[in-house]
């Protein structure tokens, strides 16, 4: 396999993965676990960790110090999520949030740490 295939198919997990998160967050607004405060903002950060874990990944191969990988990888969550409460907008019963943001970064620095220091980068 070619640097520039193996490349793409590190970038294909977490592609098919932000589409996931696209998926959910087209669906129109409803109550998720409705005894449970904020669980949503669990939900985002088990979310975007898997999705800041996956972006880690898939930058592992341009030979990045684990710095620099966390902040590329952090810009790239937290601007897909900003986007996806831009998108939210546009969905019945669905609105962005701010809280929702910091949840993404939050669950995507998790995840991130978690690959970083897994992995002994």
């Amino acid at each position: 396999m070619s640097p520039r295939a193996f490349r793409l198919a590190c970038w294909l997990p977490p592609c098919i993965y932000a589409a996931f998160i696209f998926y959910l967050s087209s669906l129109p607004g409803t109550t998720y676990f409705p005894g449970f405060f904020s669980a949503d903002k669990v939900l985002h950060l088990g979310e975007y960790g898997v999705l800041g874990y996956l972006v880690a990944r898939a930058l592992r191969n341009y030979g990045l110090t684990k710095k620099t990988l966390f902040i590329r990888a952090l810009v790239l969550c937290v601007v897909y999520g900003i986007s996806d409460e831009v998108h939210q907008m546009f969905v019945p019963q669905r609105c962005p949030s701010l809280m929702d943001i910091l949840a993404d970064g939050i669950g995507a620095s998790l995840g991130i740490g978690i690959y970083i220091n897994r992995k002994g980068r």
